[in-house]
């Protein structure tokens, strides 16, 4: 089950079965994954961040892989195995998904998953207030 404060969020399945939590609000983005164990997060979950062109690991409590998307949807940066308290960004990126560095986690690169598809799908990105 997903942690209390991602429950609401929309949630978009991939043709490979992975989930992508979409953070909708300012503070769903502001918070991303900080602050929860890795048993918190399902297998094969991932959070989205749009618009996001960097994000933050403080309160982390364990190590992310970070997926930068450029506005077309094509991968602009990867970043394995950030640790807890680090800033990473992308100037090409327009969103960032983030998901637990596991071994299972590799699905969010299957090369036969069109991200342009997802960010369509999406809800139009909150202006911030």
């Amino acid at each position: 089950m997903l942690p209390r404060r991602l429950r609401g969020l929309p949630k978009h399945e991939l043709p490979n079965g992975a989930v992508v939590i979409e953070a909708s609000t300012s503070r769903s983005r502001l918070l991303g994954l900080a602050g929860l164990d890795l048993a918190d997060l399902p297998l094969g979950h991932a959070l989205l961040l749009r618009p996001c062109r960097s994000v933050h690991t403080f309160g982390m409590r364990f190590d992310l892989d970070l997926l930068f998307l450029a506005a077309d949807g094509r991968v602009a940066l990867l970043e394995s195995g950030v640790p807890p308290a680090r800033i990473r960004g992308s100037w090409a990126a327009a969103a960032v998904l983030e998901y637990p560095c596991r071994v299972e986690s590799l699905g969010f690169l299957d090369p036969r998953l069109k991200y342009a598809d997802l960010l369509s799908q999406l809800s139009p990105p909150v202006a911030p207030a």
